[in-house]
Parts: structure tokens; C-alpha cells; sequence
């Protein structure tokens, strides 16, 4: 069964012979680790993450050049998922995972951030969640998923059913080591709103990678806020599989000290009549450094769509550093498509017309820095009712400085 891959290295008759990566020596986990997992799973998630192990043990670690794994480390033992759940009540532990959800979570695979990490958390999650709705249905209330383990690798899978819509919330502070994959399946005619917010700790090093399909008709509000960590690398690949499917991916970004945030939003274009939005916006200080590479990718056959991708970002500091690197595909004619990317300080005008108002120069800044999050909050918390979870106004205020 074919996975679905970040880059068709395919056009035409000629296939892009792909590079030998640089890889990592690290200790890995162990056939012995991997059975412990297995203890109190179903035959049929234990069928998958068996095929999964094998083929991760054949790959190694990436050493990646921009966000750098160098200090990057297993935890033992294996560490699970404690999530705090609240909200309806339509999810049950991915340990009870049946054959039609195998199955179902098989057809969606994919390559992610990195093949390796993909595998890792299914290989080794034991304590992830399955979420289901009911068809026709609107759940009003939000489903909360807090992660409060200290380390945490987890596999999910979120299956919106026809015409139902549902608000879910995932909400993860501080953790040394997350590998987090999460696959959604959005049927016809559904709608989907969520929200990541990753507040992770100096110290952390976070991997997450997120695979979204979208039939006929179905709708994608995404919000994704990152917030620092030694390297967090937030991967989302959305697919618009069905006509008339609508995505609309909104990020926030803001390293600071000497973290690094590697970002990668792929809208991938696959009927026609479909709508991608990508538009991210951002902050770095201190020493830190964020990449954010945001991809559009109209397929074949994908008449009358369209697709656009932005980034904005604020540097506030000289040893700052910020890669935009966006991407546009198109192999189809009557598109619409674009896109564009923009990095600078702030203008010493702005600082000073507000000071002349009465304000410091610290309060000036933060009211421009503020300001430049706040219409993307006040959309977040018009969809999911009440404040934004962790405090997430103070915490960007905090690194403003």
C-alpha cells in the first residue's frame, strides 16, 4: 500500500533519483521495547504496529541541517500518552483499535517529517486515542485533549463522519521528548476546527506530524501555535481529496533564546473546485531561529481551485534568524494560485510615534507585536468559546520582553 509522500519526485517519464540523507547514530529501542508496548493491545493494533517496526527498524535518524537533532535522545521506558480528556464523549484508547480501523488508519499513511518519526509513533505508541463522531451530527461542546506526561509518543486517529462537525482542542505543555502522529479523516460534507497549541519547555525536543483528508465538500479550520522547545518540528500535510473541499491553515510562531521551530504546512490540491489557505505569522528574539515552509500543491484535474500561501515575520533581534521558503505546485490550467513571504524589524517610526503617546519603548513594542497575533486569537477564540489554554496572550507578551 502506497504512502502519501511530502514531494512527488515524479514528472512525466523522469523520476528525481532522491538524496542519501545524513543520519544520526542513536541508541534505538529494542525488539524487547517494542513488545512491551504491545501489552494489553488489540490483535489488530498490534497487526499495525508490528508492520510499522519493521520497517522502522531498517531506516535511522535524520540529521537535520536546519533545526539540528545532534542532542536528540530516546526516553526508556517507552513513554505513553496521558491524556486529559474532557468534552463529548467519543473516543476510546487506540489499545481497542478494531479491523476496520487498522484498516482505515493503514489507507492513511504517510511519509511526514520524517519517515523515521512517522514510524516511531506507531510502532511504540500504546496509550493514544481514537476519535469517532456520529453522522449528522453537531457536537457544540469542545474535545479537549491535555497532555500532561513528561514525555509522551502516541499514534491517534480522528475520523469525522458525514455531515457531523466537531471543535477539538490539543493542548501539550512542556514536554522533554513528544513524537506525536495523528491522522484525520474529514467524510463528506463534515467540518473540522482544530487547535494545537505546543508550549513546550526549553528543554524539549517535539516531533509532530499530522495527515488531514477531505472529502466532498468537507471543511479544515487549522490553528497550530508554536512556542519554542530545543527543536520543535510541527509537520501538517493536508489533502483536499474530494470536490469542493476547503482548508484554511492558520500558524503562530514564536521562538526565542536559543530554541528552534522547523515548520512545514503542505495544502495539497487533489479536486476540483477546492480551496487552500496557508497564512502564517510570526515572531523571533534572542538566538533563535524559526524555518517556516509552506507548500501549495495543485494536481492534475483540480480545475477551478485555488490556493494561497503567506508568511509574515517580525524579527526582534540581530542574532534572530528566520527561512521562509514557500512553495508553489501547479499541474493543472484553470487555477488560481499564489504565493509570498515577508521577514523585518519593526519601524523605528511606529516605536516612535507610539512613544510620543505616553507609552515606553518596551510597551510599544509589545503593542505592535501583540497586535499583529491578535486578529489571528480573537478568530481562535470566537471558534472555540473561551480563552486560548495555557495563558497564550502573557506567554508571547513574556518574550517580547
Amino acid at each position: 500500500m502506497s504512502i502519501e509522500r511530502t514531494l512527488n519526485l515524479i514528472h512525466n517519464e523522469f523520476e528525481m533519483i532522491e538524496p542519501m540523507p545524513e543520519v544520526l547514530d542513536i541508541e534505538e529501542y529494542t525488539e524487547e521495547d517494542f513488545l512491551e508496548t504491545c501489552a494489553g493491545c488489540s490483535e489488530s493494533l498490534i497487526a499495525f504496529k508490528r508492520r510499522a517496526y519493521d520497517e522502522y527498524r531498517t531506516l535511522k535518524f535524520p540529521a537535520w541541517k536546519r533545526a539540528s537533532l545532534d542532542s536528540f535522545s530516546l526516553k526508556r521506558p517507552v513513554p505513553g500518552v496521558e491524556y486529559e480528556l474532557t468534552g463529548p464523549e467519543i473516543y476510546k484508547s487506540i489499545s481497542e483499535m478494531d479491523q476496520s480501523e487498522e484498516s482505515l488508519i493503514r489507507k492513511l499513511d504517510f511519509q511526514g517529517s520524517d519517515r523515521k518519526f512517522t514510524l516511531l509513533a506507531d510502532s511504540f505508541s500504546k496509550t493514544g486515542i481514537i476519535v469517532r463522531t456520529k453522522e449528522n451530527t453537531y457536537y457544540g461542546e469542545t474535545l479537549f485533549c491535555k497532555t500532561s506526561s513528561e514525555s509522551a509518543i502516541a499514534s491517534n486517529l480522528i475520523v469525522i463522519e458525514e455531515n457531523s462537525k466537531l471543535d477539538i482542542i490539543f493542548y501539550s505543555r512542556g514536554s522533554d521528548l513528544s513524537v506525536i502522529t495523528n491522522r484525520f479523516l474529514i467524510k463528506k460534507g463534515a467540518q473540522l476546527n482544530v487547535l494545537f497549541v505546543n508550549l513546550s519547555s526549553a528543554k524539549s525536543h517535539s516531533i509532530f506530524n499530522n495527515y488531514y483528508v477531505l472529502g466532498e465538500k468537507a471543511n479544515l479550520r487549522l490553528y497550530d501555535i508554536n512556542l519554542g522547545g530545543t527543536v520543535l518540528a510541527p509537520y501538517h500535510l493536508i489533502k483536499t481529496a474530494g470536490r469542493g473541499a476547503s482548508a484554511r491553515i492558520k500558524p503562530i510562531f514564536f521562538p526565542t533564546n536559543n530554541e528552534k521551530i522547523d515548520m512545514l504546512y503542505l495544502g495539497r490540491v487533489d479536486a476540483p473546485e477546492s480551496t487552500t489557505e496557508i497564512e502564517g505569522i510570526g515572531a523571533v528574539s534572542g538566538n533563535s531561529k524559526a524555518v517556516f515552509r509552506g507548500f501549495v500543491d495543485i494536481k492534475k484535474g483540480a480545475k477551478n481551485s485555488s490556493g494561497t500561501e503567506h508568511s509574515s515575520t517580525i524579527i526582534l533581534s540581530d542574532k534572530a534568524t528566520v527561512q521562509a521558503i514557500p512553495g508553489l505546485f501547479v499541474d493543472e490550467n484553470e487555477v488560481n494560485a499564489s504565493h509570498a513571504a515577508s521577514a523585518g524589524t519593526i519601524e523605528n517610526d511606529k516605536i516612535y510615534y507610539l512613544m510620543t503617546r505616553g507609552l515606553t519603548m518596551n510597551e510599544a513594542l509589545k503593542l505592535i507585536v501583540n497586535g499583529a497575533f491578535e486578529p489571528v486569537l480573537q478568530e481562535i477564540e470566537e471558534i472555540f468559546g473561551n480563552e486560548i489554554p495555557g495563558g497564550v496572550r502573557d506567554v508571547l507578551s513574556k518574550r517580547i520582553g
